[in-house]
């Protein structure tokens, strides 16, 4: 049984995959799991790097559409209930006034882009960049949604842990999002950025963020 951390951007699956691998640890009677994940077998940051020894641990990185992993995290701070990113002065402004459709947002008040562009930039220059020179395996996100327990054999083969407990990890994580049903913005599902980015946007979103899409098999080059 190996250490292992979880890193990336936010609204990849990070936290289906913490639950997973907690999951996977406990059932194998790992010691010593912090309750924020900051040390232990198990450690988990979007954005902290200074906690993590890449010798000791193995480094998965996660990884989805761009677009929805932005549409996600705006639908997110748009209903009641939703979370404020503390890095975001657009959300953080606009927090009690958002309506839960953006694109009626875009019609009626006029949606700053560069405030897209700008969390964008974030997500990938420390979200995503800042890690990948020490990955051991990437987690994608809608690998994950279409076969998760071949991604949970795959994440189990890596910290050797035993594929018979993939069913008992996958409804872990099931159950966790059950618990939290705010945490998961239009159940999750692909290529769910229609119903918030206007064609204007998304057009920006290529604009700025093509080339990371196209690297990453997400648009044709």
């Amino acid at each position: 049984m190996k250490n292992s951390a979880i890193v990336g951007m936010g609204r990849t699956g990070t936290t289906a995959l913490r639950e997973i691998l907690l999951y996977l640890y406990k059932i194998n009677k790992a010691k010593g799991i912090s309750k924020h994940f900051r040390k232990g077998p198990l450690r988990y940051s979007h954005w902290d790097k200074s906690f993590i020894d890449f010798k000791e641990s193995v480094v998965i990185i996660c990884k989805r559409d761009l677009r929805d992993v932005l549409a996600s995290t705006f639908r997110s701070v748009s209903t009641e209930g939703g979370r404020m990113y503390n890095d975001n002065k657009f959300l953080l402004k606009n927090i009690k006034n958002y309506p839960p459709n953006f694109r009626i947002y875009k019609k009626i008040y006029g949606i700053p882009e560069n405030e897209i562009i700008e969390y964008g930039k974030k997500l990938i220059d420390e979200g995503w960049d800042q890690w990948m020179s020490g990955v051991d395996y990437i987690f994608c996100y809608e690998s994950f949604i279409r076969d998760p327990h071949k991604i949970i054999n795959e994440v189990s083969d890596l910290i050797n842990f035993p594929k018979r407990n993939s069913a008992g990890a996958f409804e872990a994580s099931q159950a966790w999002k059950i618990k939290h049903p705010k945490h998961i913005t239009n159940s999750g599902a692909i290529q769910s950025w229609h119903d918030i980015f206007s064609e204007a946007q998304e057009k920006v979103i290529i604009d700025n963020f093509g080339h990371w899409l196209k690297k990453q098999g997400y648009i044709n080059g």
